[in-house]
């Protein structure tokens, strides 16, 4: 298996990159966590977190705050709220 760490700044823009490759991504990716974003991103991530988490929560989350779609083998697929702990 493979595992990969994207980060991005805007996810319209990886369309850009090359045509479907956000479409792609979303399609292969077990595991997502949606930090701090913009509304035409969170409206995205809405979508990917099965609308368990809505737009308005995702784009107003506090600092070290994330919502993840967890894929862990022989489980449903889980929507959680993560709170990092701040750095040492």
């Amino acid at each position: 298996g493979c595992s990969m760490l994207l980060a991005t700044q805007n996810l319209k823009r990886l369309n850009k990159i090359r045509d479907g490759l956000l479409e792609m991504v979303f399609s292969t990716c077990d595991n997502i966590c949606a930090f701090n974003v913009s509304a035409a991103d969170a409206t995205l991530l809405e979508e990917e977190l099965r609308g368990v988490v809505e737009q308005k929560h995702i784009i107003s989350q506090p600092r070290l705050h994330c919502y993840a779609r967890l894929a862990i083998p022989g489980y449903p697929v889980q929507i959680v709220s993560v709170m990092l702990a701040k750095p040492p």
